[in-house]
């Protein structure tokens, strides 16, 4: 639903996500998004993923097939998802699933990556990480475009490709 949702525990979603106009979704410390599905942002203005204190623990989507899309998002003090027996390396993890994002901004991540792709397919157009301690994108045996993003305070690889195939514009 629309409006600004406090999230106070880990969700998991078993299908699709719609994420709709003036949502502002804010995360406890200890919750996180796990979509085993799709997502698909139907949106003109921002959508916003932030802390409710300092930083949550990402996003998740996996076995996406038909394509996810995200369109004007915000995420904001994301930290890996790592919790129980998930042990994951990015803020937001994109694992065996076809991706387009456009327009998106990941502002203050704490982890390895501030976005993991997995053997995925992907087409990124407009994104901005900044202030992340460690790698801004990194493509793990995924093949996509990369256009126009800018990456600013990274504190390890801006791009790393791990055995992908990326062309970058």
């Amino acid at each position: 639903k629309k409006g600004k949702l406090k999230i106070e525990e880990p969700i998991f979603i078993n299908g699709d996500l719609i994420l709709y106009d003036d949502t502002q979704l804010l995360f406890s410390k200890n919750s996180y998004l796990i979509v085993n599905g799709c997502i698909t942002s139907r949106n003109d203005s921002n959508i916003n993923f932030d802390a409710i204190d300092e930083y949550w623990l990402g996003l998740y989507i996996l076995n996406c097939k038909k394509g996810t899309s995200l369109k004007n998002i915000n995420f904001n003090n994301i930290k890996e998802l790592n919790y129980g027996v998930l042990n994951l390396s990015g803020g937001i993890n994109i694992y065996k699933s076809k991706v387009k994002m456009e327009n998106i901004n990941i502002n203050n991540a704490k982890g390895e990556d501030a976005l993991n792709l997995i053997d995925s397919t992907y087409l990124i157009n407009n994104i901005k990480i900044n202030n992340t301690i460690s790698d801004g994108i990194d493509f793990d045996f995924s093949n996509g475009k990369l256009i126009n993003s800018s990456f600013n305070n990274i504190g390890g690889d801006a791009i790393d490709l791990s055995g992908s195939n990326t062309n970058i514009s």
